[in-house]
């Protein structure tokens, strides 16, 4: 009687964890999403009036922004500033590599990121500030769109973990 009030214990517990760590990314992916929006803006005021070089301004953004969005730009100017030759397109998509080991984000905002690749460092400061004011533009659709998916989706995450538990139990019986 003890191994099953345990098991039962044991289910319920692991499918509402499983739930609720869910409903966790859904709300980090809208966090990171913001950070990358501010960390962008950064960016782009590193570039475009204070004309930093790009490997500084890259490590001057990642000093600026929290993990794991620090990690784009951390490994893209450990890129830059260790290889000789490495261009700023390249350096750029190894960050994104980086970043999407470590975050929630999904592969379409890792292609939204990527678009950057081919203007930064490449193009006029003026060029540059466009498509990361656009690129900025774009985050903050995604983050509101994030924002309503994780305030539609949420409670069904967190209780639907502990639901989908009790009623495995239920059919164990």
């Amino acid at each position: 009687m003890i191994m099953k009030a345990a098991a039962t214990v044991m289910i319920i517990a692991a499918s509402g964890i499983w739930g609720l760590s869910g409903a966790r990314r859904l709300s980090e992916r809208q966090e990171q999403l913001g950070d990358l929006k501010m960390a962008l803006a950064y960016l782009d005021k590193e570039i475009s009036y204070l004309h930093t070089n790009l490997s500084q301004a890259l490590q001057n953004t990642a000093g600026f922004t929290r993990w794991p969005v620090n990690s784009l730009f951390a490994t893209a100017a450990q890129e830059l500033s260790r290889k000789k030759g490495i261009t700023a397109d390249e350096a750029w998509l190894q960050g994104i590599k980086a970043l999407q080991a470590e975050s929630q984000l999904r592969p379409k905002d890792m292609e939204l990121l990527a678009t950057l690749a081919s203007q930064l460092g490449t193009s006029s400061a003026f060029e540059q500030n466009k498509t990361l004011t656009a690129l900025g533009e774009e985050l903050a659709l995604l983050q509101l769109k994030a924002r309503q998916e994780t305030d539609s989706n949420h409670k069904l995450w967190s209780y639907g973990g502990f639901i989908i538990g009790t009623a495995i139990v239920l059919l164990l019986i």
